[in-house]
């Protein structure tokens, strides 16, 4: 028997509350065990609990998501956080990434995302609402081609740009491409650049709005 994924919600909105639980109930295998209504209680539920997903409202009473988030992250728990969250801009995603977060998920379109970004996490994949990246990469589509720029690119910064679309992360790039995590770090600062990208999560988000060019170019 399949084992039951232990969810906590935390979010200063009941009602909100209550409709992401019924969406993820939906599901046979999600469970919610606690929900939480600002940041020291969802820090308290998510010691005590220990559950497998957090799902974080950014903007809550006492303390807020990001210092919930940071407070984990230094704690090193286990527990793969899903934001929720109002915010498109880049500060406020390159923190949330910073603090560990392994999904930035967009209120507007919870409704739709929110199991497949579950999922995602829960597979120790990365999930960003599509409609971010699509927003945040706006000025990349409008210099040159995603597969001009992909010519650039060295065989091994290709092999590494296809899987960081397939969101995995260095360490498990690293072990499919026999290289150490810091060579991969150092690749993929080198292909941001020959990208034309800047900030500490831009190639994230590159490969993730462009992935079905990136994996069609690489077959």
């Amino acid at each position: 028997m399949e084992k039951h994924i232990s969810i906590i919600i935390a979010d200063d909105h009941p009602v909100l509350r209550a409709g992401l639980r019924e969406i993820i109930e939906s599901d046979p295998y999600l469970r919610i065990s606690g929900t939480a209504g600002d940041g020291e209680e969802a820090l308290r539920e998510v010691r005590s609990r220990k559950p497998d997903v957090l799902l974080l409202d950014i903007e809550m009473p006492i303390l807020d998501g990001l210092e919930v988030a940071r407070q984990l992250h230094e704690e090193d728990s286990r527990v793969a956080i899903l934001v929720l969250t109002m915010h498109q801009e880049d500060s406020v995603f390159n923190r949330a990434m910073d603090y560990g977060v392994s999904g930035y998920l967009l209120k507007d379109s919870a409704e739709d995302d929110i199991l497949e970004a579950i999922r995602a996490v829960l597979n120790g994949r990365c999930f960003v609402s599509p409609a971010l990246t699509a927003q945040a990469l706006d000025f990349v589509r409008k210099q040159r081609s995603a597969d001009e720029k992909f010519r650039d690119l060295s065989g091994t910064e290709y092999s590494i740009l296809v899987r960081i679309a397939e969101s995995k992360t260095s360490g498990q790039i690293g072990e499919e491409l026999n290289l150490s995590p810091r060579t991969i770090e150092k690749h993929r600062l080198h292909i941001g650049q020959k990208l034309g990208l800047r900030g500490s999560y831009s190639l994230l988000r590159y490969a993730l709005e462009n992935r079905e060019k990136i994996l069609r170019s690489g077959t």
